[in-house]
């Protein structure tokens, strides 16, 4: 499973100033993460892969094309690799005004759609060349996993021992195999980005736009298309925590200087479907081993608890976001009514709040910082990632239910080894499978 995650990723440009111990930390950290949260990495990957289809779309839609431009050369389609290359960074812009930062697909073209910046001299061969992985690669990874279903199927069928350690990597394998074809078309191992120049300043960009210069917290161009929904600002509460533990996805230059590689971009809801049904599928698979005999009753029944809890845990989450952010929408309409009750019963007590020691008060505004910091715990308090302590909290202990369920899964394959029965050592007899020809 490790390696198989470590394999998958397809990491995003790094930053100039970067070594090569930070890049490899971060993969680790990543790695990690898929490891104990497949489901969130092909959240990432399903999240990029929408952004690049977007993307075709557009440039497809304004007819602008990609090449050289030199008299004998074909023009070509911006595709899907020029799109993911765009999104992971692969296009820093230099203005005068302004340090370089880089630019996702959509900044990119409505740079280029507005006559601000040419759209650079990029072919398809260009960019596969930048690509470290090829698509032979992938197809073996594909081949070995699923070459890994297929015997663990023919264990079953010939009623051999399945451990709990291979049901967990056939689940693992499910959100792997989501993963790897969305980023199929995405370059991997890309270590420099093109530079795009421009005469116009940003200072000017944003004039046209009617925006104010300091307007902005990740890029200048964050209102082309920044739009944060209610798992990005989960997910980004929780990686600040990291991040105050030394384990940063993201930038921490203003602008940034690259794209950070845990970034989630708000799919449609058809594609947050399939990945809800993919995770559901990644935690059932685990529910085969219900009635498998165990080393002890206890390791089964805690098996058992940690597979009803990962399910009721992403149920749990689906309701509460739902509830979550259509409560706000409720509380308007109510407003007034709760306004005119709560302005008699301030009025009752406010001779009672005036005689309140001054101490009081001092412990209200610390708590009230301390919430605030849980709200929004972001760098310079970005307003889009403000979540309401109604949404937070209950995340937070829907998140630490299901780490421990899950965490609970990886040391029960370990401790599983100690005591495995002999059909466990058995290999499956083909012969007595497949049908026999004459």
């Amino acid at each position: 499973m490790v390696l198989c995650s470590w394999s998958i990723l397809c990491m995003n440009i790094p930053g100039p100033q970067e070594s090569k111990y930070q890049v490899l930390w971060r993969k680790l950290s990543l790695t990690a993460l898929g490891v104990l949260c497949p489901e969130v990495i092909f959240s990432i990957a399903i999240g990029q892969w929408v952004s690049a289809r977007h993307s075709v779309r557009d440039f497809k839609t304004a007819g602008l094309r990609i090449g050289p431009g030199v008299a004998g050369d074909t023009m070509e389609e911006w595709s899907m690799k020029e799109a993911f290359f765009a999104d992971m960074g692969g296009f820093i812009l230099h203005t005068k005004d302004q340090s370089p930062f880089p630019l996702d697909a959509e900044q990119l073209h409505y740079l280029v759609s507005r006559r601000h910046v040419k759209l650079p001299d990029l072919t398809n061969r260009m960019v596969e060349d930048k690509n470290k992985v090829d698509g032979l690669l992938r197809a073996l990874t594909l081949w070995q996993t699923t070459w890994f279903i297929v015997n663990v199927i023919g264990r079953w069928a010939q009623h051999l021992v399945v451990t709990t350690a291979e049901l967990t990597t056939v689940s693992f394998i499910l959100c792997s195999t989501g993963t790897a074809f969305c980023w199929w078309h995405k370059p991997a191992g890309v270590a420099t980005a093109e530079i795009i120049d421009s005469d116009i300043s940003i200072n000017d960009i944003l004039q046209a736009e009617g925006l104010d210069h300091n307007q902005w917290k990740r890029t200048p161009l964050d209102f082309v298309n920044r739009r944060e929904w209610w798992w990005s600002r989960c997910w980004s509460n929780f990686v600040n925590i990291l991040r105050n533990m030394h384990l940063s996805f993201g930038s921490e230059t203003v602008p940034i200087d690259r794209i950070d590689d845990s970034l989630q971009r708000e799919p449609p809801k058809r594609s947050v479907y399939i990945c809800m049904a993919l995770t559901y599928a990644f935690f059932s698979v685990l529910f085969v081993a219900w009635n498998d005999s165990f080393p002890t009753h206890i390791e089964q029944t805690l098996w058992r608890a940690a597979c009803i809890t990962m399910m009721a845990t992403l149920f749990a989450l689906m309701i509460c976001a739902e509830l979550a952010w259509t409560y706000p929408v409720l509380q308007q309409r109510f407003r007034l009514y709760f306004a005119s009750k709560s302005f008699m019963l301030k009025s009752s007590r406010s001779d009672s709040h005036r005689q309140r020691s001054n101490s009081g008060g001092s412990v209200r505004k610390k708590w009230e910082n301390a919430l605030d910091c849980v709200r929004n715990n972001s760098v310079g308090k970005d307003p889009l990632f403000y979540i309401p302590l109604k949404v937070i909290i209950p995340i937070y202990i829907i998140a630490v239910f299901y780490c421990h369920a899950r965490t609970y899964i990886l040391i029960a394959d370990i401790l599983e080894l100690r005591s495995l029965p002999a059909s466990a050592y058995a290999t499956v007899e083909w012969p007595n499978l497949l049908p026999h020809i004459g």
